[in-house]
């Protein structure tokens, strides 16, 4: 769990229970936040049928709660964003990802998704 703090600029994390905030590479974090505001989507599935199927079962699943900025009081809105391979038990080239469950489909390239994603810890020494 990676969190935002918007007044301090700063992040903090926890991974199964433990504080790892100081493990946080803050320049990937941003990135990473950065690439989740604007994702870039290769094409959209004309036929979701496979693709359906697909994301029931997702390989990745990326959870975001969005803030009002400014306001720490207001309700938060959860988005989530569902990945899955277009081939079963495979990495592909291509996968698969939705956005709230909605009925649209989109394809994202393995390395987009690679990059999207990429680790937001610090290199050690």
């Amino acid at each position: 769990v990676l969190n935002y703090n918007p007044d301090t600029a700063q992040w903090t994390g926890l991974l199964a229970g433990k504080d790892i905030t100081s493990m946080i590479d803050r320049v990937k974090a941003d990135r990473l936040a950065g690439g989740l505001a604007k994702i870039q989507v290769q094409d959209w599935v004309p036929d979701r049928t496979a693709a359906v199927a697909a994301l029931a079962a997702p390989g990745i699943t990326v959870t975001i709660d969005l803030g009002v900025p400014g306001d720490t009081s207001a309700p938060l809105k959860q988005r989530t964003l569902r990945f899955a391979p277009t081939q079963p038990g495979a990495e592909t080239a291509i996968y698969y990802g939705q956005l709230d469950g909605g009925p649209d489909v989109f394809y994202i390239s393995r390395e987009s998704l690679r990059e999207l994603l990429a680790p937001v810890f610090k290199k050690t020494p």
